[in-house]
């Protein structure tokens, strides 16, 4: 799931980036995220474990708009690392889509019912 959400005075960036849907260990992970400004107040977490889990098992490191995020330790089947960026809210534009019912694709998928 990636999603860039406004929470008041903030918008953030919310990646699953290793999903949990997983039924293997993974032994080494990283997410790489290049950001189009370079923004010291920015806020940065990561979580990892379970769906829901706000276990930090993971680190970071920001160069410059380059933020990477490193497993610290295996993941066990069915676990993930998310990823969350925080930012001044207005700073990068959000463009919705139309609504469900102006999607074409709809009403494709209703006529094939």
């Amino acid at each position: 799931m990636l999603k860039i959400i406004n929470i008041g005075d903030i918008d953030e960036f919310y990646w699953n980036a290793i999903g949990t849907g997983w039924a293997v260990n993974i032994n080494k992970g990283f997410a790489k995220v290049i950001l189009l400004f370079d923004d010291d107040s920015i806020q940065i977490a990561c979580y990892t474990g379970t769906f829901g889990s706000r276990g930090k098992d993971c680190k970071i490191k920001k160069n410059k708009n380059e933020i990477t995020f490193f497993l610290t330790r295996p993941l066990s089947p069915h676990e993930g690392m998310t990823i969350a960026i925080g930012w001044e809210a207005g700073l990068i534009p959000i463009q919705t889509g139309p609504p469900w019912w102006k999607n074409p694709w709809i009403y494709l998928a209703i006529y094939l019912i």
